[in-house]
């Protein structure tokens, strides 16, 4: 699944060159590693990049009819943060969700 992933990691017209370049590196780095870490700095445009992942994996997975319906759970520790990920999913890449919190 990996290799399809690299194959459309610069399908995102959304994405700046650098988001671009980030998400090879990180496809490439799943090529040998299972878990990878991958740090951005203050408004690099890390929900961007990680919701264009998402993108992708749900992509190629009904492509390749891997799985049907990919389920992605996104953690974050502030409610400011979810409501911008559910943003960018939503009206950026049509991408449906749901939030579940405490309170």
């Amino acid at each position: 699944m990996i290799e399809n992933l690299y194959q459309i990691a610069n399908d995102d017209s959304l994405l700046r060159p650098y988001q671009t370049n980030s998400k090879l590196d990180i496809y490439q780095a799943w090529k040998s590693s299972k878990s990878v870490l991958f740090q951005m700095p203050t408004g690099t445009g890390k929900t961007r990049l990680f919701v264009s992942i998402i993108k992708d994996i749900r992509k190629i997975s009904v492509a390749k009819k891997i799985i049907p319906q990919p389920r992605i759970l996104v953690l974050a520790h502030r409610t400011e943060l979810i409501e911008q990920i559910s943003d960018t999913l939503q009206s950026k890449y049509h991408i449906t969700c749901g939030i579940i919190k405490s309170g």
